[in-house]
This record gives structure tokens, sequence and C-alpha cells, in this order.
């Protein structure tokens, strides 16, 4: 239906409608129609509001605004609704017409588009042949290996080009980001740089090659590409921050509590967290660490150890002050104590199962939380984990002994010698 086909069946229904209203339905109807001048709006003349209301809200418009106002009038009725609902059925339908045909258009500009791209890049796959061919002055193996030096580019070549066509590059991945959203651009080469990033595309070609020697400062210079490192602070001056401040802190590792999982209000399965003990030359401040997925960072970490924790936040809780990681959290070992080996008092059970016990141990006059695996207890006291083995290192308490710890771990652990 053309348009002008359909404003002249519509004229012809809204008169038709406009007569089934009583005056109080009108009047409701013209207060709502906003488009139309306060001068204009009359009820003297009923037969004159078609071309009004078509005249200021356009055809397809007033179609939708009177089928909306007749649902809050209400009139529902039989009489009204016979001459409204085929029109707005139409309109409708040419909408949804209009949308699919505008859909169509994009996906035809989208298949253009590809098929550009892969005639470029069978233009580049075909081209370098023929140009080493051509380039040819010397033997086979020689100009193979022209070729190879021209296309191979280093990261610090790429870093002043501007696009990378035939080029390719090797690297060491030093560090992974999470996925980080990216709108395609139109007609998008394979390998795209903008600023210090190249864009992978799906005509990008990633493969893996042997290893890359890499300088220990360029891995890490390469890692602050994706997460810089937050200011430096002394524990006391980072325990002083605004809440959620990023901070940068270095510090020994003096207690470290054992994993627990714990719901939080994101995620429907609960989260690993670790809790430990960090001191600088300034104060000693809680550590919260979030396992969220994949390998902790810290999991190896002993009491003794130097580490700069980078991008953590500070956390304020009703007067207890931490920090706690984030996504970008970093842990770097800066000094290592490795497996200790030292006198423990075992003074309490905090949990106990026949796989693993967590125990409350002094180790030189400061309380600890160790884990160590049942049956290393139950050797120690001469019996097996199912036979009143709990009830037994009660009585035994405190109890000291000769252990290896590894971080929050007891690996061995021997009666104490005198």
């Amino acid at each position: 239906m053309a348009l002008l086909n359909l404003e002249t069946k519509w004229k012809t229904a809204l008169t038709s409608i406009l007569e089934e209203l009583n005056q109080r339905e009108l009047r409701k109807l013209l207060s709502k129609l906003d488009k139309i001048p306060e001068g204009v709006k009359t009820e003297k003349h009923r037969e004159e509001l078609p071309d009004t209301i078509i005249k200021h809200y356009g055809t397809e418009e007033s179609i939708s605004v009177i089928d909306k106002e007749m649902k809050v009038l209400p009139r529902m009725d039989a009489k009204v609704q016979d001459l409204l609902r085929p029109l707005v059925d139409k309109v409708k339908q040419q909408w949804q017409e209009a949308k699919g045909r505008k859909r169509k258009r994009k996906e035809e500009e989208e298949e253009e588009e590809e098929e550009e791209e892969e005639e470029e890049d069978s233009v580049l796959t075909h081209v370098t042949p023929n140009h080493i061919q051509n380039q040819q002055k010397s033997s086979k193996a020689d100009n193979e290996k022209s070729a190879t030096a021209t296309l191979q580019k280093s990261i610090q070549d790429v870093k002043s080009s501007e696009l990378l066509e035939k080029e390719w590059f090797t690297g060491k991945v030093v560090e992974k980001s999470g996925l980080w959203p990216y709108q395609t651009k139109a007609k998008a080469k394979r390998l795209i740089k903008e600023e210090n990033v190249v864009l992978v595309t799906s005509h990008s070609k990633v493969a893996q090659v042997k290893s890359v020697g890499v300088p220990e400062e360029l891995e890490q210079e390469a890692a602050e590409l994706i997460y810089p490192q937050s200011q430096a602070y002394t524990i006391q001056e980072a325990g002083a921050l605004a809440h959620q401040t990023p901070v940068m802190v270095v510090g020994t590792v003096t207690q470290i509590d054992p994993f627990h999982k714990v719901n939080v209000n994101y995620k429907r399965t609960k989260v690993k967290r670790q809790c430990f003990q960090l001191k600088d030359k300034t104060g000693s401040i809680r550590i919260v660490m979030w396992d969220e997925g994949g390998v902790a960072s810290w999991v190896d970490l002993s009491v003794g150890d130097v580490v700069q924790l980078s991008n953590m936040k500070t956390n304020k809780y009703y007067g207890d002050v931490s920090l706690n990681s984030t996504g970008h959290s970093r842990v770097i070992k800066l000094q290592s104590v490795g497996v200790r080996k030292e006198r423990i008092k075992i003074i309490g059970i905090k949990k106990s199962s026949t796989k693993e016990t967590q125990l409350e141990a002094e180790v030189q006059r400061e309380l600890h939380t160790f884990v160590v695996a049942t049956r290393l207890l139950a050797k120690l006291l001469g019996q097996k984990p199912a036979s009143g083995f709990r009830e037994r290192l009660l009585e035994a308490m405190p109890l000291e002994a000769d252990a290896e710890t590894q971080g929050n771990r007891i690996t061995a652990i021997t009666a104490g010698k005198t």
C-alpha cells in the first residue's frame, strides 16, 4: 500500500473513529495531542480534526498515537478497533519490511567489504612470490634469504610502522590481559597498529615459533603496557589513603592464612580467597587476594618472602584497613626464603579431615596458621588418621615439633628434639 493510499484510507477511518467518541472522550484525546497547538484544537468541527491530526503527526505516527490513546480512554470495542486495527497492522508490517531492507543492505555491504579484504589478501599472496622472482639476482637461496630479511620485522620496526600488510614479526608472550571489547573498523587490514597495540583480526595469521630471548627489563616493560604499575607507597602511607585507591607496596610476608571459599554478590559459585600479612619498616597490613579463575600468582609464597604487590586497592571496612587484589594485581617475589626449617609449637586445631588439618602454631613467639597432611600428623603421634586422631592430638598439646614449611603448608614434620 503506497503512502498516499494509506493516508486516504486512514483519513476515512479516523473520521469514523472520532465520530464514535463522546464529548468527554474527544476532549481527553485532544488534551493528549501535544503537537497540535491549543488554538487549533476544537471540538466544534469534528470533520476537520482528521486533517489537523495528520498534518501535525503525519500518517504513520498519527496511527500509532491514536492506537495508544484508544487503549488509554479506553475504547477497545469493535466499533473503534475494527476501523483502527487493519491500519495499525499495516504500519507495523511496513516498519518490519523497512527494517528488513536496511538489515539486508548492511549485510550486503559487509559481504562486499569481506570480498574486498579477501581479494586484497589474495593479491598479497600472489604478488610476493612474483616480486621475489623478479628481484632474483643471484642464487635461489640468496633470494629467499633476502626476501625473509625484508618481510620479517622487529618489534621496534613495528612500533614505527603504520600498517603491516606482507610483513611479519615474532616475539615472546610475557603477559596476557582479559578480553577487551573492540569494534572492528570497515575494511580492516590483516594487522593494524594503534599506538602501542597491534590488533589481530580474522585475517591475521598467528603461529607458535621457537623460543625468543628477551632481556628481563624488556619483559617487565612489556608487561606494564597491559597493566601499568600503580604509584608506590609505604604500608603506613597506603593505610592512610582513601578507600579504593590503587597502590603498589613492597614488604615481607609475616603470616599466611589458608585458602577459603567465600560467597560474593556478583558470582553464583564461591570464590577462593587467601589473606596474609605484609610488613615493612613503617608498619604491617592485611593483604586479601582473590582467585577468580586460573592459578593464583601468590600460591607459592612463604613466610619471610619479600614481595612487590602492584595494582592493589585500599579497602576500608568499619575501621579495618586492608589491601585487596584486583583483576590487574601482580605479585613479584623479590627475595625468596624457599623451604624453611623451624621449630613450631602446635597449640590448636582450626579444622581437621582425613585429608588435611589446619593448625594454629607458634613460631618465634608469633602465631601462624599452617596446613598439613593429616597422615603426617598421625605418623607423628604414632596413630592412624581415623582412630581418635583429633582427640589424641588435642591431648598432646602444646606439642613441639621440627617442621619444614613452604608458605603456610607443612611439608614434613618430626618430633621436636630437645
